[in-house]
This record gives structure tokens, sequence and C-alpha cells, in this order.
């Protein structure tokens, strides 16, 4: 495409376009054609006073918001519905509960309909009705799952599901949620057509492999800590912009992060990365000096949603230290952990014995090695258990993993190449009605594991910590550089808060759970993930834009991309940015 014909449009016709295109050439690198979609809608309204084009502008602006709204609404009704086809053919899909269900379900009072079959790890029942005898010695737990489970109950007769609730609604709701956040971080990340579907489907194989997909609808909290880690994605890479965008990334990144800090208390720690990620996604971008980077609405509203979240966290925490039995699921977390990776069987008498003096237990517990809180024999039934129970506490576990670094990176590496078998295999999938012995497996999208069982897995943390590293790395250099894309910054955002994520949610499932540690693992890996999706497209992206030549006016439409705007200063950045950019053909 060559220079546009100034007479072709009005208002650019004579000397008055020629003198108003040198004014706006003198600000911007190059202007693309009209009747384009721009990559940021909420963006596009330019002032009067800084644009002479001002009818043209808004007129463009409301033309991109339509197609901003087709596209996102064609990739969540595409995510949706396969992600339906993926749960319910041939048979709606699950995970058998192993044990901790009633302590979930029985919030509502409800236990499921075996059939008479058995009712833990074979096969995932899907009705659950109610049951007071059941549910009458459970202990519920705190978790943002509740949430999900309400609107389920209710969802359940709409879809005319038998049941007082039926985890396949449960399922159908929870796909929603996740075809929400493909359907907003692919149309956050990338400008063109081409690109977004190329992201929405990458997030998607994500989100529908059987690691994953199959807490959906499963008695268990890691639903809510998937999606949410999801949500807290599209956040971050909205909270940035400006305008509606950046309160829609604000109350995002809130609603995800209430789903995956409280679902779990292991994962109230997430906290912290979700806040310090928000926080920077917030600071001004146009070049404002030192603390007035921070007097912004954006960030007024970020810190709120902060504050609103760490009281939220503050409060679960408490209520949780409060419990009898917390207390009692922290010592069985703790015996687990001493009797499963400080004392195993396969360390001598005089190791197990050294370890357990400076635990502060007994040296005649060596006879537990190797059994966990359950077993039989367990330090659970020793006659001196009352008498050290002070013993067995996280800080005291803490204290001994912070004195002893050996030990510690010693269950840090088996617990990351636990976490690389990335999921369990004695929980089986199916109903009993469709027709597989129990314990059977599902693997009808398996991408991310094919993809992670090419690495060793005994790599542990010499894969991780590399990984992490190098994703963080290419984060800040990315935020270093300001005369980039505004959305390139708007990933590394998210990329640091979501290794972050991964990073944190590591230590807990590594040092304090001590048993089913790839289960716990699900978090940390969903964060990974996604952090690795996210990377990849900025990577991608920039170097498209290194290798690629600076444009005029005279390039292609091809050469007319978000990605490959020339370098400009922070002022001349954000005039542009407000101007529409046009998306590559296809």
């Amino acid at each position: 495409m060559g220079r546009p014909d100034s007479t072709a449009r009005p208002g650019w016709g004579g000397r008055a376009g020629l003198a108003a295109w040198t004014g706006m050439a003198s600000r911007i690198a190059r202007r693309p054609a009209a009747g384009t979609v721009p990559h940021n809608p909420a963006d596009l309204a330019v002032p009067p006073a800084r644009s002479a084009l001002a009818p043209e502008a808004e007129q463009t602006a409301a033309a991109g918001r339509r197609w901003f709204a087709i596209h996102w609404l064609s990739i969540f009704g595409g995510s949706m519905a396969l992600f339906l086809f993926r749960f319910l053919v041939p048979s709606p899909v699950g995970m058998a509960d192993n044990g901790d269900g009633p302590r979930l379900m029985c919030t509502l009072g409800v236990a499921p309909v075996t059939g008479g079959n058995e009712r833990y790890d074979g096969y995932a029942y899907f009705r659950y009705v109610l049951s007071p005898a059941n549910c009458a010695h459970a202990i519920p737990y705190a978790s943002s799952e509740h949430l999900l489970l309400v609107a389920a109950r209710w969802l359940t007769p709409v879809l005319g599901l038998p049941g007082t609730v039926n985890l396949i609604a449960l399922g159908v709701l929870t796909c929603a949620i996740a075809s929400v956040g493909i359907a907003c971080v692919a149309c956050g990340l990338a400008p063109a057509v081409r690109s977004r579907l190329v992201v929405a489907a990458a997030l998607w194989l994500v989100m529908a492999d059987a690691v994953f997909f199959d807490t959906f609808a499963s008695p268990y909290s890691e639903g809510a800590t998937l999606t949410g880690l999801l949500l807290v994605t599209a956040g971050l890479i909205y909270a940035g912009r400006g305008g509606l965008a950046s309160a829609a990334g604000v109350v995002l990144t809130a609603a995800g992060g209430y789903l995956a800090v409280l679902s779990l208390e292991q994962y109230v720690v997430l906290v912290v990365p979700v806040s310090v990620a928000l926080l920077l996604g917030a600071l001004a971008r146009d070049g404002r000096p030192g603390i007035r980077r921070l007097l912004t609405g954006r960030m007024a509203a970020a810190v709120l949603a902060v504050l609103l979240l760490g009281l939220a966290a503050g409060s679960f925490a408490r209520q949780e230290a409060g419990s009898s039995f917390t207390k009692l699921l922290n010592q069985e977390q703790v015996v687990d952990v001493i009797f499963s990776d400080i004392v195993p069987k396969r360390i001598t008498m005089a190791q197990a014995q050294a370890s357990l003096r400076d635990l502060g237990l007994p040296t005649s517990w060596t006879q537990y090695a190797g059994h966990n809180f359950w077993s039989r024999p367990s330090a659970y039934n020793s006659p001196l258990y009352g008498q050290y129970a002070d013993k067995l506490t996280d800080a005291n576990l803490a204290h001994y993993l912070i004195t002893h670094p050996v030990k510690t990176v010693q269950i840090a590496q088996a617990s990351a190449v636990d976490a690389m078998d990335l999921r369990v295999n004695y929980l089986g999938n199916y109903g009993p009605g469709a027709g597989v012995p129990p314990g059977s497996l599902e693997g009808r999208i398996g991408i991310v594991s094919s993809l992670i069982g090419v690495i060793p897995t005994q790599l542990g943390l010499f894969w991780l910590i590399p990984l992490w590293a190098v994703m963080l790395a290419l984060a800040v250099v990315t935020l270093r550089r300001p005369k980039l894309a505004s959305w390139h910054h708007d990933a590394a955002v998210a990329t640091i808060g979501l290794t972050g994520c991964a990073m944190v949610a590591f230590v807990p499932a590594a040092f304090f759970d001590g048993v089913e540690t790839t289960r716990h693992m699900l978090g940390m890996n969903m964060a990974t993930a996604l952090a690795f999706s996210v990377c990849f497209t900025l990577l991608a992206s920039l170097l498209r834009r290194g290798l690629r030549q600076e444009g005029t006016w005279g390039h292609s439409d091809a050469a007319l991309s978000w990605e490959g705007l020339a370098p400009q200063s922070r002022a001349d950045q954000q005039v542009t940015e407000e101007l529409p950019i046009r998306e590559p053909a296809g």
C-alpha cells in the first residue's frame, strides 16, 4: 500500500490537508489506514486539543469497539463450545474423591449418589443429594470454591440435572469462567485477528489439558484456584491501560485473586505476588517523574483492590488459625513431611535419630520412618504423641528447614520431580455409567502433559528455576524499555505476577504438605503454564519487532501491526496509542 491519497479523505485535501499531515507526522512514525481493529478500544478517544481528526477518530474508535466485542464474543463462544464438547462427549469427566470431598461438599449438606459403588478413588460422582447422616461428622473448611458450588446448586435445576447439586453444573460454570479468561487474555495480548486466535487456542489447550480440566467438575477446591489464576492473568494485562480497560483489569485481578488466594489454605500466600503485580501494572507510564507515577485513578483503584484482597486473605487466615480442625490438619501435614521427607525409610538409623533430635522429637519415633499420619503404625498412635504435639507445627518445621539447607534442597528437588509428573494416576475420571473400570483415566486433551513429558522429570529444580529466571529476566528487560508498545509492558507485568505465583505456590506444597505433592502442585503448574504462554507471546512479538525493518506509510498492510511500530518517546507513544491500529490482513 502506498502513501494514502490526501484527496480521498474528508478534511485532508489541498494545503490544509498537507499542513495537518505534516503536524501529525512530526509526532507519529506512521499512521495505518482506517477501518481497522484497535488493540485497546478503551484508549481510542482522542482529545480535540491533541488531534485534528477528532470526529474521524471517534468513528474509528466506535468501529474498533464493535470489532473488539465481536472478537471477544467469538472467542468466548468458541472456547465454551469446545469446553462443553470436551467435558461431556461421550460422557462427563471429573476426578474421584480421595476422601477430602466431604470437607468441601458438606458445607451444602450433600453427599454423592454412588449407586452401591465404592465412594472413594475409583469413580467420579456428579449427582449429590442432601445427606445429614453422611455430613454429621464432617468438618467443612473455608474455600472460595463454595461460591461456585452455591451457583452450581442454583444452576442444577435450571439445566434440568438431577440432585440437589450436580457437579456437571459446576463443570459448566467453571468452563464459562475459563472461557471469559481466555477471551480477555487473547484480545488483550494480540492486536491481529490471527494472533488472537493463536493465543486463544494455546490458552484453551492449557486449560483443557486433563491435568487441570478434570478438577472442574470435582469435589476439590482446585477448580477455583486454576480459573482464578487465569482471571488474574487477564486482569494484569488490562490494569495499566487507563479508562474502562483499567477498571476492568482491576476487577478481573481482584476477582481472580479472590478465587485463587482463598481456594485453599496453602494458596493464601498468593496474595503477595498478585498484589505486587497489580500495583506494578497500575503505575503511570506517561513519563511522570517520581511519586507522581502513583497519583493516578487506576493506582487508587488498584490500592483499594489490594487492600480488600489483603483483608479477605487475613480474615481467611485468622479463621483457619482459630479452627481446631485446622490445627489437627496442620499436625497431620507436619507428620507427613517429617516421616515422608525428613525421616524416610531409605536413610540410616543415625541420620533419622539426628533429624528427630533436631526437631525436638523422641528418637524412638524412628520406627515410624516412611509412615504417614494415617498409616498403621503411625506417630499419631504413639503414646507420646500428646506430649510432643506442640512440636508438630509449621513454625518448628520451618525452623528445621532453615537450619538444615542441604535437607531443604533435597526435599525441594524431590518435590519438583513430583510436580513434573503433573497428574495423579490413582483417582478415576469417569462416572459409573461410563462403562469403564474404576480408576480409569481420561486423556482427551493432553498437550501440556505431552510437552512436559519430553523433559526428563529427574531435572526437577534444574528445569523449573532456569525457566522461572528466564521468564522474569525477559519481563524485567521489557519493563525497562519504555519505547516498546504498551501491551508489551502489560504482558511483562502479567509474566512477573504469574511467575511469582508459581514460585510462591511451590513452597507450601513442597515443604508443608508431605503427601499428594503432585496434586498439591496443580496451582504452581498452572501459574507456570500461563506465565510461559504469556512470555512466549511477548518474546515472539519482540523477535518480530527486532527483525522487521522500520516501516513508513509506503509499507504493505502486512507490515503494519502494533508490534512493528518504530521506537518513540513516551509522549509520542501516548499519542500513537490513542489512534486506531490496523491489523495485518488475515
